[in-house]
């Protein structure tokens, strides 16, 4: 950090500006700024944050006052290099710092409506990224109608591939939100999703869209740290679809487990099934004193008990 304009520390490798909705007529430059994060999540929508420390904010306090959550964007560059932007969503102030909160544009979809019946369902199935951009063409004029217009729809990028994954979901009017089905299409029928800046990208998961060179520790800001974490006494893990579709993970068999050995509460489980005779499945539970019961010794049943 180095002292700023207004005689307090800032961050110098970050800038922030407050831009209009649209992200296209900047409003003002947010100066000596404390405190910077943003980053990008797939499959989810990221968050950005700049906080404003003591001079910093009483000198803009004005410009400060002045934005709108919802109609202002919060745009970031590194450098010379525009690196993140969406709308803001929340503005606090506290008694010696002011915080600037807000989400990547996925938050405009997500409080977009589905506004009309799509339906994929058999025999017009589609593919799951074709789908989303036949539904984004149909919702997003909404937006783009408004002044300034969000400006997203020129900046989608649907990437299509060969035998990619199909669907047969029938959403109903007003059912979810856009950003909810999209997340959904996410989570169950094989596509990923991300904003880098105002740019939605949507591919199959079984895609690349491409590869990193080669990270080093020079790469990053802290020691890089790899981990690797267990499941203790954890024999089955399931997973379900709402449509009955389910996935299992098993731990090993002491047998077939390379380089490690299985739990002991595993190996029990697996000597238990080995000395379990044939007959498991008795017709009626029948206790030794009955057994030995003349009346009831030399029945099919009886022979079995314990």
């Amino acid at each position: 950090m180095v002292v700023g304009i207004y005689g307090g520390p800032c961050v110098t490798s970050h800038h922030a500006y407050i831009f209009d909705r649209g992200g296209q007529r900047r409003r003002g430059v947010l100066n000596d700024i404390n405190q910077i994060s943003w980053g990008r999540d797939r499959d989810s929508m990221s968050e950005a944050n700049v906080t404003l420390q003591g001079s910093a904010c009483s000198a803009q306090a004005d410009f400060l006052a002045s934005i709108e959550p919802r109609r202002d964007e919060l745009v970031i560059y590194r450098g010379s290099e525009r690196v993140w932007e969406g709308p803001i969503n929340r503005v606090a102030w506290h008694s010696d710092h002011v915080e600037i909160a807000a989400h990547d544009c996925f938050d405009y979809l997500l409080n977009t409506p589905l506004s009309q019946v799509y339906s994929s369902a058999y025999p017009n199935t589609e593919n799951v990224t074709t789908r989303i951009g036949r539904i984004l063409d149909a919702e997003l004029p909404a937006w783009e109608a408004l002044d300034p217009p969000v400006n997203l729809i020129t900046h989608l990028q649907i990437h299509h591939f060969p035998n990619e994954a199909k669907t047969t979901a029938v959403t109903e009017a007003y059912e979810m939100t856009v950003g909810e089905h999209i997340q959904d299409l996410a989570r169950y029928s094989g596509i990923d999703f991300a904003f880098i800046g105002r740019a939605l990208h949507v591919w199959d998961v079984s895609r690349s869209l491409g590869q990193l060179r080669t990270m080093t520790e020079n790469d990053f800001l802290s020691e890089v740290v790899i981990t690797a974490y267990g499941s203790d006494l954890t024999a089955a893990v399931y997973v379900v679809a709402q449509d009955g579709r389910y996935g299992k993970a098993t731990e090993p068999s002491p047998t077939t487990a390379r380089g490690r050995r299985s739990s002991p509460r595993t190996a029990r489980k697996v000597l238990r099934r080995r000395r379990r005779p044939s007959w498991t499945r008795r017709p009626h539970a029948i206790s030794r004193a009955a057994c030995r019961s003349p009346s009831r010794c030399g029945s099919p049943t009886t022979r079995r008990c314990g």
